[in-house]
């Protein structure tokens, strides 16, 4: 065979051959059920946009016999005990398919419906039993959406969300002792007011002024060059750290700090933060605060545990121990409570520091509002972590 023609016969293959994914990419899908969820905000019903074209055949028909699957979502907020639970469920391998614990769902994006796709890929597999530790990124509005996209695959669907809280000052303290132990109490004060309200539960905000914020004139340009200053301070040795912002003024060192783009960037969002959550506070005052933020975990958890409360962790392990046959209403426990290994504790010379009475008068001040607001929730709530 000439080879011209063995060439033109190798080039029709292989175009040929390219073509097939495109063609079956183009055959027309078989009949599935779409799957959607919602995006972040106040319009929690649209349950369309990031996931419009992301489509699940519903798992195959349950025996007549078998449990109703039950999907158990736990909010983790950070330093309220999520380790534990985690371990709790974690020691009932053979009960509970567990999720990846810091999986996030985004609305969009490159992590979007990572955590609505990997429960919904489990149901469709059949799984009966599935813990959901939601971490590091929760959105507590977003909770009932997830639910009702999952009751599209599994329309009797046992599910049941839960949250862990604590006292706003001993939250505030035991996050800064853990993840910033070298930073002074008060920066982190400044820098988070509010924490329960506006960085856990993630109240609204009025809008920011975003970028530009630190070439204004007035507070909010003392608190940018401040707060420059902090971010350097961040990035210092630990051995030197304190001293660093023990030298932070308001003074004429500030006129010969030149600051760098990414400690400028750090300081926009933390004093754009610090003005929304003052004006917030203004605008809508501690008691309206406090209303929304009972009226969110109404609506999206059906049991909010006070981490202190008698009897909460024989709860969860019962639970636990139960899996799919058990009762997932959290009731009074059964058993005496097995503690399930270490959980996540900082060092006691960083929580020192935050013990300090300055410290504490400092903090009370700063989370006013979190604190009526967490009074308000425990009086709602009871002691028994239901919901009225």
């Amino acid at each position: 065979m000439p080879i011209q023609m063995q060439f033109s016969c190798f080039s029709l293959l292989t175009q040929f051959f390219l073509s097939l994914p495109v063609a079956i990419s183009m055959q027309p899908p078989p009949p599935e059920t779409a799957f959607h969820t919602s995006r972040r905000g106040s319009d929690l019903k649209v349950l369309a946009g990031c996931c419009r074209n992301v489509t699940y055949r519903p798992p195959p028909p349950l025996p007549a016999d078998a449990p109703i699957p039950a999907v158990v979502l736990f909010i983790h907020v950070a330093k309220c005990g999520g380790t534990t639970v985690r371990n709790i469920f974690a020691g009932n391998k053979g009960n509970w398919s567990r999720t990846i614990w810091s999986i996030s769902q985004h609305p969009e994006g490159s992590h979007s419906n990572r955590m609505l796709r990997h429960v919904s890929e489990m149901l469709q597999h059949g799984q009966k039993a599935i813990f959901v530790e939601w971490h590091l990124d929760f959105h507590f509005d977003m909770v009932r959406a997830l639910e009702q996209s999952w009751r599209t695959l599994v329309p009797d669907l046992r599910f049941r969300s839960f949250t862990l809280l604590r006292d706003p000052i001993e939250l505030i303290q035991s996050n800064g002792a853990f993840w910033s132990p070298h930073t002074p109490p008060e920066w982190i004060i400044q820098r988070e007011p509010e924490f329960f309200l506006f960085s856990v539960l993630k109240l609204p905000l009025p809008a920011k002024n975003g970028t530009g914020i630190c070439i204004q004139n007035g507070e909010s340009h003392n608190l940018c060059v401040r707060f420059a200053m902090a971010a350097r301070c961040d990035r210092t040795p630990a051995r030197y750290r304190a001293a660093c912002f023990a030298n932070i003024t308001d003074g004429s060192a500030t006129h010969f700090f030149l600051p760098t783009t990414t400690e400028l960037d750090n300081a926009e969002k933390h004093a754009s933060h610090v003005m929304a959550v003052r004006a917030a506070k203004h605008e809508r005052g501690c008691t309206a605060l406090a209303a929304e933020a009972v009226a969110l975990l109404n609506s999206s958890m059906d049991l909010v545990f006070d981490l202190k409360e008698p009897g909460m962790w024989s709860r969860i392990q019962d639970v636990s121990a139960a899996g799919v046959s058990g009762d997932l209403t959290f009731s009074l426990p059964q058993h005496k409570y097995r503690p399930p290994g270490d959980s996540a504790s900082s060092s006691e010379k960083a929580k020192q520091k935050w013990r300090a009475n300055d410290t504490v008068v400092m903090s009370r001040q700063a989370n006013e509002c979190s604190i009526l607001a967490y009074k308000l929730v425990r009086e709602v709530h009871g002691s028994n972590g239901g919901t009225p």
